[in-house]
């Protein structure tokens, strides 16, 4: 481990994954460009979104992306339709 990443306890300093919304073309989501906290968070948010557009909705491909340590993102669900609703 690199000795600038060690902290006075000895430990890498830790760090708190974000999760975005990304259209079809993998850019942050026009209608939902927020960062969430979780996953299911993020995916309730797409959900309900996708619900206030009724027939609508079914045509809106979204995916997601997590944030890494050094501050890139990585996909981790690829731009699709959303099939069925995710209920807490």
């Amino acid at each position: 481990m690199p000795t600038h990443l060690v902290s006075v306890l000895g430990q890498a300093p830790r760090h708190t994954r974000a999760y975005r919304l990304i259209d079809t073309l993998f850019r942050p989501h026009p209608h939902l460009d927020g960062c969430y906290a979780s996953l299911e968070e993020a995916m309730q948010d797409a959900v309900a979104w996708l619900e206030d557009l009724g027939a609508d909705g079914g045509s809106c491909s979204i995916g997601l992306e997590v944030s890494t340590p050094s501050g890139d993102w990585r996909t981790i669900r690829q731009p699709d339709l959303l099939l069925c609703p995710i209920r807490p």
